[in-house]
């Protein structure tokens, strides 16, 4: 016999417990950590699904809050109709400073008519008159 083989015991039931009931508590003992670890995953999995929840609830907020925003904005057509009208007023609005300006020479014309008339008066009264 070699030096491993002679400290080697022999089991007997009275030294201890059998390897099938060694096995059965460690297959136990793992079967617990299994289901506390299951347990463990599933309460992650529910506060995921909560965060998830939640965050899609705000993001449907957002985009309701959004859309409103949306509706208060013009449309490409309801611009394009307001920069012609822009236009039109800004072609009238030079027609009516031109004719504004046409006034303003008339007058001045019917002003120097009006000078010359004083002028020709004054010449006359000087020369004939007195």
């Amino acid at each position: 016999m070699t030096g491993d083989e002679s400290t080697r015991k022999t089991f007997n039931q009275s030294d201890g417990v059998s390897l099938r009931e060694h096995l059965e508590d460690k297959i136990n003992d793992l079967d617990k950590r299994v289901n506390l670890i299951n347990r463990m995953n599933q309460i992650a999995v529910d506060k995921a699904v909560s965060v998830i929840d939640d965050r899609l609830t705000i993001m449907n907020e957002f985009r309701s809050a959004m859309k409103d925003q949306q509706s208060t904005f013009a449309t490409k057509a309801q611009h394009d109709i307001a920069c012609e009208r822009i236009k039109a007023l800004e072609i009238t609005g030079a027609k009516i400073e031109g004719k504004a300006s046409q006034k303003e020479v008339t007058l001045a014309q019917i002003g120097a008519a009006l000078g010359v008339i004083l002028s020709v008066i004054s010449l006359f009264t000087v020369l004939f008159g007195g």
